[in-house]
């Protein structure tokens, strides 16, 4: 029963670590930054002259396809 419990604690830090990193890639996405240019904007505000927009910025990773947004594959309609 003790290695149960240590387990359900591992799992509950191995969910909140993931989700702490999604939300900072997240961030990262939205704002059209890399984790260099993030980290060296550290405590100073820094606009990337690349960010589009919210919409422009996720299409530049996902690509314009909408539909493909959720599948890993890279596709001639898929490109940015």
């Amino acid at each position: 029963m003790s290695i149960l419990l240590v387990l359900i604690c591992l799992d509950c830090f191995a969910a909140v670590l993931i989700t702490m990193f999604l939300k900072f890639h997240i961030k990262l996405l939205t704002e059209n930054k890399t984790t260099l240019e993030n980290m060296e904007a550290k405590g100073a505000t820094f606009v990337s002259r690349f960010d589009k927009g919210l919409l422009r910025n996720i299409e530049q990773v996902f690509g314009t396809n909408r539909l493909l947004w959720p599948f890993p594959i890279y596709l001639e309609s898929g490109k940015p």
